[in-house]
C-alpha cells in the first residue's frame, strides 16, 4: 500500500538566517499493480504546511499571532512501464499461431493434386511453342 510520512522539526531561527532541509530516500521500482489508473498523470504526494511561531524577549510582543503556511499538493512523475508490451506479446504470437494453424490445416484438409503441377504444365508448353526444350510427357 502506500504510507505517508510526515516530518516535525523544532527549530529556533535569529533574524536573517534560514534553514534548509534536506532528507535521502531510495528509488525503488513500482509493482505494476500498485500503478494509478493512470499512471503518466504521476503520484501525488500530500501538501505540507508550515507553522511558526515567533519568539521575542519582551512580554508585551508575545501576544502576536502564530503563522501557519499551507502548501500546495506535488504531483510526481516517474518512469512509467509500457502497459502496452503484454498486449503487444499477447497479438504477435496469436498471429503465429493463427498463420501455422491456418497453413496446418489447409495443406491437411486440402485433396492432392493428380498429375504434375500446373506450373509444369504451363512451363511444358511454352518450352515447346519457342521449341527450346523437349520435354517428355
Amino acid at each position: 500500500g502506500h504510507s505517508i510520512g510526515l516530518l516535525n522539526y523544532s527549530v529556533i531561527l535569529e533574524p536573517g538566517h534560514s534553514v534548509i532541509i534536506e532528507t535521502e530516500f531510495e528509488k525503488v521500482f513500482v509493482h505494476w499493480q500498485l500503478h494509478p489508473p493512470d499512471p503518466h498523470r504521476g503520484f501525488p504526494v500530500p501538501p505540507g504546511s508550515v507553522s511558526c511561531i515567533p519568539v521575542h524577549e519582551a512580554a508585551e510582543l508575545q501576544q502576536q499571532q502564530d503563522i501557519a503556511l499551507s502548501l500546495n499538493q506535488l504531483l510526481l512523475y516517474s518512469v512509467t512501464p509500457d502497459f502496452s508490451m503484454p498486449y503487444n506479446v499477447m497479438t504477435l504470437a496469436g498471429t503465429a499461431l493463427a498463420l501455422a494453424f491456418g497453413t496446418f490445416l489447409n495443406a491437411a484438409i486440402r485433396p492432392l493434386p493428380k498429375g504434375p503441377p500446373p506450373i509444369v504444365a504451363k512451363v511444358r508448353k511454352l518450352a515447346s511453342k519457342f521449341g527450346i526444350i523437349k520435354m517428355p510427357k
